[in-house]
């Protein structure tokens, strides 16, 4: 994952908050975007990206989700959106079901899916 001083430099971002918890965690607007960034550095050993739409009926395009993997991850990086099964569905903060996620092993070894 980028860094927090590289993605301050991000292009139609801008990060509005950051809060170092351990993991380093923050929430960005994506200024062509309507919708959230929430982002962490290492959740449980994963880096991760949530983007939800202010319009609650929407979700992001598989575009979109290209876009956000670019703005956070550098061109050489493998990210993962997972489909869990459905008794593990998470629908995100206030119950939010239109929250997409992306994944990546903090240390880069995706031996951890195996």
């Amino acid at each position: 994952m980028k860094t927090i001083d590289e993605l301050k430099n991000t292009a139609h971002l801008c990060v509005k908050d950051e809060m170092a918890l351990g993991t380093y965690h923050g929430f960005v607007e994506w200024l062509d975007f309507k919708g959230t960034v929430i982002f962490g550095f290492d959740e449980g050993g994963w880096e991760h990206v949530s983007l939800s739409h202010y319009n609650p009926k929407k979700l992001p395009s598989w575009e979109v989700m290209c876009r956000l993997k670019d703005m956070f991850w550098k061109p050489d990086e493998t990210v993962v959106q997972i489909h869990p099964a459905e008794k593990d569905y998470f629908h995100g903060f206030h119950g939010r079901y239109n929250v997409l996620h992306l994944w990546r092993p903090a240390d880069g070894d995706w031996s951890v899916l195996k």
